[in-house]
């Protein structure tokens, strides 16, 4: 790109006398004049692809299509709006965690209730509003770029229903960034094969409270509770992506979207709810899905929650009672819940070989504690067990399921909202 510079000054030629050859206009010196004037217009930037209010260095950002830019530097004084760079995705700015459905710690299905239940993707809850007839499952997207979405529905059994929700909370800390910005919620959502059309449209919301870390069932009474982006869209059976967009209140310490539909059509057919992609992001525009390492995807969900191992070390405190404890993979938002992964029976092996039987149904009651740096924090683990048996005193266990494969966990740790 070049600026032109004019090489001959045409005007100063009418000052000299008659008969001055260089009062003489000649034609070298027009061709180099409009070949620097060729090049010059030929390598600048076309202003006519730019929409109003105009080119590049307006205090209004306007839009660029389809037009190639070269050089070495640039400077823009506002936001840059973009929907790739390089053709890929701009990194870390997705605040859903999880939001294509790729980690399911509790299993890949389960049967919904009255009350929300985190049953099966990570980070997302759902609930069956009228009777508990719901499921919500991890299935095969077969949409390109995504292995797994979320499907939410009627089981097969099911001949009447309410709505059926699914939602997402995010905890104050990663809230608050989103304080006073334009933000857009988009997701990709497909109809199952005998959708109804009277049940074709679903209703997308993306709330915010004032409160600190309030519970994602209690989304619609939050304290300040306020819905900065409702919409109701009509689905149909092929994959779309749909986006929204809002402001979030300067005020808002917590964010949360919420998806539902309510299913009408024949009972055991595939009426469901198909969903993935979800991402909520600052900015007017839906950028390509932000696809984290799997990884660092865990790691975000093992912050709420977390499976055991299928063998943890354990004491004897008593010929009754022990202690089992550890460290987290990932320390938790709050000191968690534990909870018995399965209903199988679990049994202590000492060191001896032999088996002496473990936790019973009393169990569920006992609380976790945590580690004191700081007490709380959600670091690491005690489980205190009693109502064994055999037992020896001081003497270290291993805590294994007998009935259950290797592998399966023995524990779940919440700290879910």
């Amino acid at each position: 790109m070049s600026n032109y510079t004019k090489a001959t000054n045409f005007a100063s030629k009418d000052a000299l006398l008659t008969g001055n050859p260089s009062k003489i206009v000649k034609g070298t010196e027009l061709d180099n004049e409009f070949n620097a004037i060729s090049t010059a217009v030929s390598t600048k930037f076309d202003t006519t692809a730019l929409a109003a209010p105009g080119p590049i260095g307006a205090t209004t950002p306007a839009a660029i299509s389809g037009t190639t830019i070269n050089g070495t530097t640039g400077t823009f004084s506002g936001n840059v709006q973009m929907a790739s760079l390089n053709g890929g995705a701009i990194a870390l700015r997705n605040s859903i965690i999880n939001g294509d459905m790729r980690v399911a710690q509790r299993g890949t299905t389960g049967a919904l209730t009255t009350g929300y239940t985190y049953i099966s993707v990570d980070r997302f809850a759902g609930i069956q509003g009228t009777t508990a007839n719901g499921i919500l499952a991890r299935v095969t997207a077969a949409l390109d770029g995504f292995q797994f979405a979320a499907k939410i529905g009627r089981n097969a059994a099911a001949t009447t229903t309410g709505p059926i929700v699914l939602r997402s909370a995010l905890e104050s800390v990663n809230s608050i960034p989103l304080q006073g910005k334009e933000v857009t919620f988009s997701f990709y959502a497909k109809a199952g094969a005998n959708f109804s059309a009277a049940s074709s449209n679903i209703s997308v919301t993306v709330s915010t409270g004032t409160g600190t870390d309030q519970s994602l069932a209690t989304m619609a009474t939050w304290t300040g509770v306020a819905t900065p982006i409702t919409g109701t869209t009509a689905i149909t059976t092929s994959w779309v992506r749909y986006s929204y967009t809002g402001t979030i209140a300067a005020s808002a310490t917590q964010v949360g979207v919420s998806i539902s539909h309510t299913p009408v059509g024949t009972a055991g057919a595939d009426d469901s709810l198909y969903v993935t992609g979800v991402q909520l992001e600052v900015g007017p525009v839906a950028t390509p899905f932000e696809q984290r390492p799997i990884g660092m995807e865990l790691a975000l969900c093992q912050r709420y929650f977390e499976v055991s191992a299928n063998m943890l070390p354990a004491w004897a405190q008593s010929t009754t009672a022990g202690k089992i404890s550890g460290i987290f993979q990932v320390p938790k938002r709050t000191g968690p819940s534990v909870a018995l992964y399965t209903g199988a029976t679990i049994n202590a092996q000492g060191p001896t070989g032999t088996f002496a039987s473990g936790l019973n149904s009393t169990f569920g009651t006992t609380t976790i504690t945590t580690f004191n740096y700081p007490t709380g924090s959600g670091y690491g683990y005690g489980v205190d067990y009693t109502n064994a048996t055999a037992l020896t005193q001081g003497i270290g266990y291993i805590y294994i399921f007998n009935t259950q494969a290797i592998g399966a966990p023995i524990f779940s740790f919440s700290a879910e909202l």
